[in-house]
């Protein structure tokens, strides 16, 4: 916008040549290259930015006035916090893989010595029921024993069988005995063992709810605290 003087505009209004003078100066004034005036207003367009994280910029990909589109790259922030972070949640996944794999393996020893205790139980039965049918096998075969020793020495007591014949039946008689005795003593181990299946069952059930309400809980715990933490950032 051209500038106009109130001197210029005197010698405008005195005659032609001054009018011509006026004409001349207004075409001077404006081809200046520098406009002055004391009234004006400079309006621009903004556009305000932000990022989803506050940070650091690093480094400014564009210029003033540059026209960019949707998915350029404007600025870039410093990372290295959030690197840190990073890396950080990747060695707790990382923990809690190599945990869930113990826990994993943990379970499965137990299950292990769980069945080895089922079987257990299932073997000192089949003792038990096995030991019961050797006595009562046996169990006859001794009262038959000593009803013939007892004949025999009724019959030499009249003298109607022989000394042979009595100590014969006294050796069937102990044989027996001692068969019955045997039967007896597997018949108690296989109680025992079958007692000592039954705690190993329990005491490796109660240890395996143990470990699963230990690792519940501190499943529970972590998650807590990486809530906590993430709330805190």
């Amino acid at each position: 916008m051209a500038e106009i003087r109130h001197a210029d505009i005197g010698t405008a209004v005195g005659g032609g040549s001054g009018g011509d003078h006026y004409q001349r100066l207004e075409c001077v004034e404006g081809g200046r290259i520098e406009q002055v005036t004391d009234d004006a207003f400079v309006r621009g367009d903004l556009t305000p930015l932000s990022t989803k994280v506050a940070g650091i910029v690093r480094n400014v990909k564009v210029s003033d006035f540059q026209r960019v589109h949707t998915g350029d790259l404007l600025v870039e922030l410093q990372d290295d916090d959030y690197q840190a972070q990073l890396a950080q949640a990747r060695a707790a996944v990382e923990a809690g893989k190599a945990a869930m794999q113990n826990n994993l393996r943990q379970r499965e020893l137990q299950d292990s010595r769980i069945q080895r205790a089922l079987s257990g139980i299932d073997q000192a039965k089949a003792q038990i029921a096995a030991a019961q049918a050797g006595i009562n096998a046996v169990q006859a075969d001794v009262v038959r024993t000593r009803a013939e020793r007892a004949r025999q020495e009724a019959l030499l007591a009249t003298q109607a069988t022989t000394q042979q014949r009595l100590e014969g039946a006294v050796a069937d008689e102990q044989r027996l005995t001692a068969q019955a005795g045997s039967r007896e003593a597997d018949l108690e181990q296989a109680k025992t063992a079958l007692r000592g299946s039954e705690i190993a069952v329990e005491t490796e059930r109660r240890s395996k709810a143990c470990w699963n309400r230990k690792t519940s809980n501190c499943w529970r715990t972590c998650t807590r605290k990486r809530r906590h933490s993430q709330w805190r950032r």
